[in-house]
């Protein structure tokens, strides 16, 4: 019955997600996460207010979720890489983000995200613009910014050179605009910096080897269950969509090869955040999301979609009670 609602294209299924979100985020106003904030570059600045405040901090991260989830149905809704307007995107990026209760707190990785997916949708407009020079700019500029908030992001900027030239015939002045656009914060950074005499004080090596964020002995079983189902339907979703590509329009199959170069360079920030893998996994849920939506929204049997649903939103629960 919920997939059937979300497969529709109704507007007001945006409402229902964000209200999805901060549902989900309720059991997060009774349980403190502990996170290590410590040299996290531009979050350190701000994040340690939002955590003192506990119910501000858990309505504001529930809400930029939502409407990080309503942006990303846009975003695929608005190229039609997925048949129909279906809202079953952002139905999947807010259970995927309510997972477990070790997310239950703003942190870099989350605000990283709204960067990501804003990318994403300039990422896309390479394809059909014929000026890129502006989206080409913003894209690396969002990605600068994405690097100071979460440093191991950085390793994208390849990504945005990739997708220029597997979509378009660029020129050298792409590559430069693209170059001055994802320096120029850091220019900024530096500056300021140098002014406040606090260049020497910091240390280049804190940017690069990043500390883990989330703790990894806090784990629980009820969560690896959950991750192993989960690894289930991204297998099949995933095999389903390779499948697909050979079927697709040229501009749906080349979306889509920008959506899966995104998740291997996403899972490349894994060697510079001493192997976190929750910081990965939020991360994750943007391509996974989709993925995951574009499978459930072919299933020609509704009743089969529900069942595998339930047992995503089974594995979610267990991670809150277990």
């Amino acid at each position: 019955m919920i997939v059937k609602i979300f497969k529709t294209n109704q507007i007001i299924a945006n409402i229902f997600i964000v209200l999805l979100s901060v549902l989900l985020w309720i059991p997060a106003y009774y349980i403190d996460v502990e996170l290590n904030f410590e040299n996290h570059s531009l979050f350190n600045l701000f994040g340690k207010w939002f955590v003192e405040h506990r119910w501000l901090n858990v309505l504001f991260t529930s809400l930029l979720i939502g409407f990080q989830a309503v942006f990303l149905n846009f975003i695929i809704n608005q190229e039609k890489l997925i048949k129909g307007n279906t809202h079953l995107i952002g139905l999947f990026y807010v259970v995927l983000n309510g997972a477990f209760a070790l997310l239950f707190t703003i942190n870099p990785v989350v605000i990283t995200n709204t960067f990501l997916i804003t990318m994403l949708f300039l990422m896309f407009k390479l394809y059909s613009r014929s000026d890129v020079k502006s989206p080409l700019f913003n894209v690396s500029f969002l990605l600068s910014l994405a690097t100071l908030f979460y440093t191991p992001i950085f390793c994208l900027f390849p990504l945005i050179w990739i997708v220029l030239s597997y979509v378009r015939t660029p020129s050298f002045r792409d590559y430069f605009i693209s170059l001055i656009g994802f320096l120029l914060p850091f220019v900024y950074l530096i500056s300021y910096l140098y002014i406040t005499d606090g260049l020497y004080q910091s240390n280049i090596i804190d940017w690069i080897y990043y500390p883990a964020i989330f703790s990894q002995n806090v784990l629980n079983q009820p969560f690896l269950y959950y991750v192993l189902v989960l690894l289930g339907f991204v297998v099949l979703s995933g095999a389903s969509l390779i499948l697909q590509l050979s079927r697709d329009v040229v501009k749906d199959r080349k979306l889509f090869v920008v959506l899966i170069l995104l998740t291997i360079f996403i899972v490349v920030t894994v060697l510079f955040n001493t192997n976190d893998y929750i910081s990965l996994y939020i991360l994750l849920t943007i391509p996974i999301s989709v993925v995951l939506a574009n499978y459930f929204n072919k299933l020609k049997k509704e009743w089969l979609a529900e069942v595998f649903f339930i047992v995503l939103v089974l594995g979610v629960l267990a991670g809150y009670f277990l």
